[in-house]
């Protein structure tokens, strides 16, 4: 089961409908400024699950302040918080449940089926909410941290864990809390037979809950730390129990001794005997977070066949520095891929670095809300404008293409915007191809790493894990414009653009693909150096030949390096020797391994340096005709070569 729609209508910040589709299920990330509504959104999904003997607030606690009736606030109205569910084996059947102003929380509401109570009952119980404020809630008047954490632990971390107790089955640690806090004698209540047995029962049932659910947590939390890059902190967790005291001051239940984690926490497998203070902010939210994601997975328990896992994390990353905070995706995606996640952040560069860093972005759905000035009648007030979803990556890429052509084909067009705009999109997918599978040069500064950077370490993975890849293409056409529309340069210096240039580089970036699967690139170029077909744009044609013809070539000469061996002069990074180094090299083994046939095979293609060899340049390129690309790849193509099997001179030479 999946929630596949949010409606919040007439609740806290939202006066209005607003509507949140997580098509097909998928989880949801949602940057918002600050009085936006983030926090709205946050507390209308836990109040939405919120159930219990002693009724929760009623719905007309929650309404918009701006447009509720002050004259009758129990009356039924149009405030509603309704999710659509989406069942996720067989049929995808869908389900909208309400709660509605003037009627109970769906768990207690009698108009619904039994059944789907039950559901609600059941999501209500995988289901998690944490936000920062929770976080750092710790009581720092207590003397010791392990008394804070203790603190911590038993209202928020592992407040949901259950614990199995003989005769009564898995009980809630906050359940077992609080039955504790009600079992010593109030103010004027004797501390007689009965209310002894009552405290001892309730401490003892706390105590072995707690001692009992420790270790399965540690080692849970253990697997969540190692994956914080560079933290290097792991933890041991043991309690001695708590003990009545009827001789303590009753104030905050004071009574109990040993209210407190026995808690050790190692740094690089050296325990630290003052972890507190030596701990920084991003290790001691990386210790938070791992406990708390920990008590999550050992609450999930039940027979549902489909059940509901709602994670809901509202600023929690917010301790964390920008480098710590990936590894928080990688723990959600890797150990909590049954649960439906809610991230809600206000850190607009963290929402976007979120964006590109998804290992599945096609999970994810992503919302943008601002806070913006609105009237009714007399009043005026803020309301959340919310910007539709960015469902993928390349949609997020999508987004400054658009913005590109949109100024290009403007009244009066910029031509350094719409650069400027096309290489921001460049930039997102190469990082987005990069992140977790290409290493690329390192910078103190992250500024500094250009753009150069990613292409070069993009081109090293696609030689090293294929001869063929398709993104070499791609690759070569972007190469075309690295000195004009893409070159940062181009939007702060007098560099020389033209319409075309920034038209054609855009469609570079549009198409950029960057594809591991091989390609025979010379069955690829042949249909590319005919006539230009009707329809199609010359100059694009002719760019595409011209990169087909160039990829093919310098494809086949390192094959031909790799298979054949080559002198080649040291550098740091083999896959990306300048062409010219690596031509110099095939012609001296050529020579070597044939040396009659070697001269006219050289000739013929340095007669078309041009195309093959010089440097690579959108105004080169632009100088060259079909002509030029079809004379350079008669040159190229062995003349053997068979209409379905088509090869260059350089992969037959022998």
């Amino acid at each position: 089961m999946r929630i596949s729609k949010i409606t919040v209508n007439d609740f806290r910040a939202f006066p209005h409908v607003a509507t949140f589709d997580l098509t097909d299920g998928a989880n949801l990330l949602v940057y918002g400024e600050n009085g936006s509504g983030k926090s709205s959104l946050f507390q209308a999904l836990r109040e939405f699950f919120r159930a219990g003997r002693q009724p929760p607030p009623a719905y007309s606690q929650f309404k918009n302040i701006f447009i509720a009736p002050a004259t009758t606030p129990t009356a039924p109205g149009d405030g509603q918080v309704s999710l659509e569910l989406m069942e996720t084996t067989g049929s995808p059947v869908k389900r909208t449940v309400t709660w509605a102003e003037g009627r109970p929380r769906p768990l207690d509401d009698p108009t619904l089926s039994r059944s789907d109570r039950e559901l609600l009952a059941d999501a209500a119980a995988r289901s998690s909410f944490l936000e920062y404020r929770s976080l750092l809630r710790t009581n720092f008047d207590l003397k010791t941290p392990n008394q804070r954490l203790f603190e911590l632990a038993v209202s928020v971390l592992l407040a949901d864990v259950p614990a199995t107790l003989p005769g009564r089955g898995r009980v809630p640690i906050k359940t077992l809390w609080k039955a504790l806090n009600q079992a010593p004698p109030g103010p004027g209540e004797h501390y007689n037979t009965s209310r002894k047995n009552r405290v001892a029962n309730a401490e003892q049932e706390f105590n072995v809950a707690l001692k009992g659910i420790l270790p399965e947590v540690q080692q849970e939390a253990s697997k969540y730390l190692a994956m914080f890059e560079g933290v290097g902190i792991d933890l041991k967790i043991d309690f001695n129990g708590l003990r009545f005291d009827p001789s303590k001051p009753r104030d905050w239940n004071r009574h109990f001794i040993g209210r407190e984690l026995d808690f050790k926490v190692l740094l690089n497998g050296e325990e630290l005997s003052e972890w507190t203070e030596f701990l920084n902010e991003a290790r001691l939210s990386a210790l938070a977070l791992s406990l708390y994601l920990a008590g999550v997975r050992r609450s999930d328990f039940g027979t549902s066949p489909d059940p509901l896992r709602l994670l809901v994390l509202d600023d929690v990353l917010i301790g964390l520095d920008l480098g710590n905070r990936i590894p928080v995706l990688r723990i959600l995606e890797r150990y909590f891929p049954d649960y439906q996640v809610v991230l809600l952040t206000h850190d607009r560069v963290w929402f976007e670095m979120a964006q590109i860093s998804f290992q599945e972005p096609e999970n994810w759905i992503s919302y943008e809300m601002y806070a913006r000035e609105m009237r009714e009648g007399a009043k005026i007030f803020e309301a959340p404008v919310i910007k539709p979803p960015i469902e993928k990556i390349k949609e997020l890429a999508g987004q400054y293409l658009q913005l590109a052509e949109n100024e290009l084909n403007s009244a009066t067009p910029s031509l350094r915007t719409a650069a400027f705009h096309a290489r921001v999109a460049l930039e997102i997918k190469l990082k987005s191809f990069c992140d977790r599978k290409v290493p690329v040069q390192f910078n103190m500064n992250p500024r500094l790493i250009s753009v150069d950077n990613f292409m070069e370490a993009v081109e090293a993975f696609l030689i090293s894990t294929g001869h063929d890849v398709l993104g070499l293409f791609h690759l070569h056409r972007i190469e075309l414009f690295k000195k004009g529309v893409l070159n940062p340069s181009a939007h702060f210096h007098p560099v020389t653009l033209s319409t075309d240039e920034v038209k054609e580089a855009i469609r570079a970036v549009k198409e950029l693909e960057l594809h591991k699967e091989t390609t025979n690139f010379a069955l690829k170029a042949e249909p590319k150096t005919q006539a230009v077909p009707t329809g199609h744009d010359p100059t694009a044609w002719t760019h595409d030949a011209a990169c087909w013809v160039r990829v093919t070539f310098e494809v086949d000469l390192r094959r031909f390096l790799k298979d054949r061996g080559g002198r080649l002069p040291f550098t740091y990074v083999p896959p990306l020797w300048p062409l010219s180094e690596l031509w110099e090299s095939a012609k001296a083994r050529m020579n070597e391994l044939n040396p009659t046939a070697a001269p006219p095979v050289i000739a013929a293609i340095e007669g078309h340096r041009s195309v093959l060899l010089d440097d690579w340049s959108y105004a080169r390129v632009s100088g060259l005709s079909l002509s030029d690309i079809q004379n350079a790849w008669a040159a190229l193509k062995d003349p053997s070569s068979t209409p379905t099997n088509v090869k260059t001179i350089l992969a037959t030479f022998n």
